[in-house]
C-alpha cells in the first residue's frame, strides 16, 4: 500500500511541475491590431487570437476587433478560430516600437473550407505541412464533429493507431504494429505535456480538448521514455480574456449517460484567468445476470480539468494546470485468466 502511495505522489509532483509553464516574449515590441469580419462583411465577435509559440492571446470585441501588446521582433503565426469559423493561420513579422495594422481578415465559413492544421510535435506550434514528422492533428471542432469521446475511438480515424479497452477504463494504444499490454506502454501519452506513465495515470477522456495529435514512429529524442511506437498529444482548453460557459448532455443506449459542463474567464483582465470543467460519464452493464436480473459490468465515471494563468507582465505566463479522475467498474474483470480470480476482482 505504502509503495502506491509513493507512486500516486510522484504522479501528482511530476504533473504539477510540468504543468508549469513560462513565455518570454520581451518588454517592448510592438501592437499588432486587426478586425475579424464573416463573408459578409459583419464584424465576428468572441475570435480567439494567438500568436503562436508566445504567450499572447486575446479575443475580439462587439466590433470584431483585437490588439496584441508587446509583440518581440521577429517572425510569428497568427491564429484566429471561433466555434463558428475553421482556424485560420497568417504568417506576420512585427517590428519593434511600431504599430502593425492587418486590417480586416475575413473569416470564412466552416461548412466550405477546412480548418488550418497545427502540430506541436517538434515542441513548437507549426503548421503540418511545415513538420517532418510523419503526424495526424485533430482541432477541437473535428473532435466534435466525430463523436471522439476518449482515446481509444481514435483507431477509426487516425491511420497506424490500434487502440483497445479491456472494459476497466485504461487504454492499450499501438503505433505501426509497435504495442505491449504492459504497464510502461510502447507507446506514450501526454496531456497538457505531462507524460501518462503507465496505465493506471492514463487519463483517457477527451474532453473540452483544444487538439489532439498522434505521431507516428520513434519519438525519444524529444518525449523520452514509453515512445518506441509513437506520441499521442492531448491538449485541452486554456482560459482567455472571453468569459465562456458551456455544457453538454449526451444520452444513448445501456443507460449511457455523458455531462460536461465548465466555464472559462478571466479573474483580473489580462492578467489572471481561470477555466474549469467537469465531466460525468455513465453507463448499465452490456452483460445480463440471469440469477438475479441485474447487469454485470455498471460503470461511472467523473473528470475534472482546472486551469489558473497567470500573467504578471506581458513579457511572462505561468499556467497551473490540475486535473483528476476516479471511476468504479462492477463486474469481472474482463482481463482476469479464470472465473476464481474474476469473482476475486
Amino acid at each position: 500500500m505504502g509503495s502506491l502511495f509513493d507512486a500516486a505522489a510522484r504522479i501528482l509532483l511530476s504533473a504539477l511541475f510540468a504543468s508549469i509553464t513560462m513565455y518570454s516574449t520581451g518588454q517592448t515590441g510592438c501592437v499588432v491590431k486587426g478586425r475579424c469580419i464573416d463573408t459578409s462583411g459583419l464584424p465576428v465577435e468572441g475570435v480567439e487570437v494567438r500568436l503562436l509559440n508566445t504567450g499572447l492571446s486575446t479575443a475580439t470585441g462587439r466590433e470584431g476587433s483585437f490588439s496584441l501588446f508587446s509583440v518581440a521582433p521577429g517572425r510569428y503565426t497568427l491564429s484566429l478560430s471561433s466555434p463558428a469559423h475553421p482556424e485560420l493561420l497568417m504568417e506576420l513579422s512585427a517590428v519593434a516600437d511600431e504599430e502593425v495594422s492587418l486590417g480586416d481578415i475575413v473569416l470564412r465559413d466552416a461548412g466550405r473550407i477546412l480548418s488550418e492544421v497545427v502540430v506541436t510535435g517538434d515542441r513548437r506550434e507549426t503548421r503540418a505541412e511545415r513538420s517532418a514528422m510523419a503526424a495526424t492533428s485533430l482541432g477541437a471542432r473535428q473532435v466534435a464533429e466525430l463523436r471522439l469521446w476518449d482515446l481509444s475511438q481514435l483507431t477509426a480515424v487516425v491511420p497506424n493507431l490500434y487502440t483497445a479497452e479491456p472494459g476497466d477504463g485504461r487504454n492499450v494504444t499501438g503505433v505501426r504494429g509497435i504495442a505491449t499490454t504492459s504497464y510502461d506502454p510502447a507507446v506514450a501519452t501526454y496531456v497538457d505535456g505531462v507524460n501518462q506513465f503507465s496505465l493506471d495515470t492514463h487519463l483517457p477522456q477527451l474532453s473540452d480538448v483544444e487538439r489532439v495529435e498522434v505521431l507516428r514512429g520513434p519519438q525519444g529524442t524529444l518525449f523520452g521514455r514509453n515512445a518506441m511506437g509513437g506520441v499521442v498529444l492531448v491538449t485541452t482548453r486554456k482560459p482567455t480574456d472571453r468569459a465562456t460557459a458551456f455544457a453538454e448532455l449526451s444520452a444513448g443506449s445501456h443507460g449511457l449517460q455523458r455531462h460536461i459542463a465548465g466555464f472559462r474567464t478571466p479573474l483580473v483582465k489580462g492578467r489572471l484567468h481561470l477555466g474549469s470543467s467537469a465531466m460525468f460519464h455513465r453507463r448499465r452493464g452490456y452483460h445480463l445476470n440471469l440469477y438475479d436480473g441485474s447487469d454485470f459490468d455498471r460503470m461511472r465515471q467523473l473528470y475534472g480539468n482546472h486551469n489558473l494563468r497567470w500573467t504578471p507582465s506581458q513579457a511572462w505566463s505561468v499556467v497551473l494546470n490540475l486535473k483528476h479522475l476516479s471511476g468504479h467498474n462492477e463486474g469481472a474483470f474482463p482481463l482476469s485468466p479464470d472465473p476464481v480470480t474474476a469473482k476475486e476482482e
